[in-house]
């Protein structure tokens, strides 16, 4: 699926952005308007910035994958879990 049709589905979602150049950048998807996909990215501290990219810079769009399964495996592999929770997710 080309990233076009992914983006109305990503609007106010985390995403990660990859461009033709090879470099990257990741936010919340907040809008598209005309041939612009506007992004709010982290800057530092309490600072974040609405920034636009030009369609024609984009090489694709990946939704942020979710955390719950990722942290949950390497809990189990180094056995960081209580035995109760262990058993729920096991």
């Amino acid at each position: 699926m080309n990233w076009q049709t992914k983006i109305n589905y990503l609007i106010g979602h985390p995403i990660g952005v990859s461009f033709i150049d090879g470099t990257g950048k990741s936010g919340v998807l907040c809008y598209t308007k005309n041939g612009e996909l506007f992004l709010m990215e982290y800057l530092y501290h309490e600072q974040f910035a609405l920034k636009h990219y030009e369609f024609q810079l984009i090489q694709d769009i990946h939704p942020f994958p979710s955390c719950y399964y990722r942290v949950s495996k390497f809990c189990l592999e180094q056995n960081l879990l209580f035995p109760i929770v262990r058993k729920m997710i096991i």
